[in-house]
């Protein structure tokens, strides 16, 4: 993979969103919920919510509703299920790479090496 480090940032609001990150230095992808509306329910809500051990990301997929995200490494090598409560639907999506590139086909993420 190019990437050092990929994102995927899901636009509820102006104000409100949800990260997800994946780090080839640390080999690990990131739910990050703490902007992603009412949080404030509990103190471990807003906590990272992690898993590595993947090894190289070759393909991510993601399905969203109002509420929750869940997310599939590597066809389902590893997963993060997730409830986030926001004040409006999904409003856009927007990706970056850090250090490379990444490539998006046929809505799966694909990832070049």
């Amino acid at each position: 993979m190019e990437a050092e480090e990929f994102g995927l940032i899901i636009h509820h609001t102006a104000t409100e969103y949800t990260e997800l990150i994946y780090s080839a230095a640390e080999d690990t992808l990131t739910l990050h919920r703490d902007q992603s509306g009412e949080t404030g329910f509990s103190d471990i809500f807003p906590d990272l919510q992690s898993t590595g051990g993947i090894g190289s990301l070759k393909s991510l997929r993601i399905l969203l509703d109002a509420c929750s995200v869940e997310v599939f490494a590597n066809d389902g090598l590893a997963a993060i299920t997730s409830l986030v409560f926001p004040g409006g639907i999904c409003s856009g999506l927007s990706f970056y790479a850090k250090g490379g590139s990444v490539q998006l086909q046929g809505g799966r993420l694909s990832f070049m090496e």
